[in-house]
């Protein structure tokens, strides 16, 4: 969780940094609120093999 800021903070002008820190704090809260419920609607829906099938677009 550190890197990432420090990261944009340095690829980013300082015009630019405000909205890159921005998207990169949304990004990260959507990730962490939608990523369990999801994982339980697949697991609700299929099993746990479910969590698997879903990665394999990916893959």
């Amino acid at each position: 969780m550190s890197v990432s800021p420090a990261l944009l903070t340095s690829a980013f002008p300082v015009q630019e940094r405000g909205c890159a820190l921005g998207l990169n704090a949304v990004f990260a809260a959507l990730g962490v609120s939608i990523g369990p419920t999801l994982g339980g609607v697949i697991l609700a829906a299929w099993s746990w093999h479910g969590i698997f099938f879903v990665n394999l677009p990916w893959a």
